[in-house]
């Protein structure tokens, strides 16, 4: 059973096992490492200024929305007039708490915090779709 299984997958589930608990330290050696220096895994949308895809074709329907087209994935997404306003702040030059005070001095009827969590909402699945990308700050 053995020979089969290493035929299989090319190498003894034995040496497998080591190989896979000797990666888990490393990663978390390098991650215990990162956190000590105060730098950060994965750096915050909040300090990183936001900067949309080059590709990506923006077609204005009307004043209450838009259609953005993104040719590497094929994906459209229709937007509304808050999220045109967005999009134009996805200018490189801004980052996510710039944006969010635009969005409170034009709509400042709503509750800051309420902006916030639509605003990181929005721009995630845009980043997650490769719409919007961002310039990652100096530390």
């Amino acid at each position: 059973m053995r020979i089969v299984r290493k035929l299989l997958w090319g190498i003894d589930p034995g040496h497998a096992l080591r190989f896979f608990l000797l990666t888990q330290c490393f990663l978390a050696t390098i991650l215990s490492a990162l956190m000590e220096s105060g730098m950060e895994a994965e750096p915050s949308l909040e300090k990183d200024s936001l900067i949309r895809n080059p590709d990506v074709i923006l077609r204005e329907e009307d004043p209450d929305g838009a259609l953005l087209f993104n040719p590497d994935t094929n994906q459209i997404r229709v937007i509304n007039g808050t999220g045109l306003f967005i999009w134009r702040h996805c200018d490189g030059k801004k980052d996510l708490p710039a944006i969010v005070a635009a969005m409170n001095e034009t709509f400042g009827d709503i509750p800051e915090s309420e902006i916030e969590t639509q605003v990181i909402d929005f721009l995630d699945d845009l980043k997650a779709n490769g719409f919007i990308g961002k310039i990652i700050a100096d530390k």
